[in-house]
C-alpha cells in the first residue's frame, strides 16, 4: 500500500491526506451503510481520529442513531456534492472511516474482509 492516501470528495472542494495506512478497510452490508451509500455495500478504511487530516473545504454532518446500539453515527459530507467523504462514531469516538471511494486511487488499499453480510 502507498502512503500518503490522498483523495477528495467528487467535486473537489474537500480533500484529505492520510500519513498512515489503515488500521483496516472493510465492505459493510448493514443497512444503515446500504442507505448512507444508496446501494449495496459501504466501503470504508478505519483510521485512528487524527490520522485523517483535511486540507481543503468544509465537510458537513448528519447525525444518525443507530438501531442496534442506540449510539451516533456522524456522516460527514461535502455540502457541495453530497459526497459521503466519511463516518465519525459516538461509540468509538477514536476512529474515524473514510470512504474507500474518495481516495484519489481507490485500489490503494485492498478490502480485508465484508461485515454484516447477511443484511447483503
Amino acid at each position: 500500500m502507498q502512503t500518503p492516501l490522498q483523495g477528495g470528495c467528487l467535486c473537489g472542494k474537500v480533500r484529505f491526506r492520510a500519513d498512515q495506512p489503515p488500521i483496516r478497510t472493510f465492505a459493510c452490508h448493514c443497512t444503515f451503510c446500504q442507505r448512507v451509500t444508496g446501494t449495496s455495500f459501504y466501503a470504508e478504511s478505519l483510521f485512528p481520529i487524527d490520522g485523517v487530516q483535511f486540507n481543503e473545504g468544509e465537510l458537513r454532518q448528519y447525525e444518525h442513531t443507530s438501531d442496534g446500539s442506540k449510539k451516533k453515527v456522524f456522516v460527514h459530507f461535502c455540502p457541495s456534492c453530497g459526497t459521503t467523504v466519511g463516518l465519525t462514531f459516538e461509540r468509538w469516538p477514536e476512529f474515524r472511516a473514510i470512504s474507500r471511494g474518495c481516495y484519489d486511487d481507490p485500489n490503494a488499499v485492498d478490502l480485508s474482509t465484508h461485515i454484516w453480510v447477511r443484511s447483503a
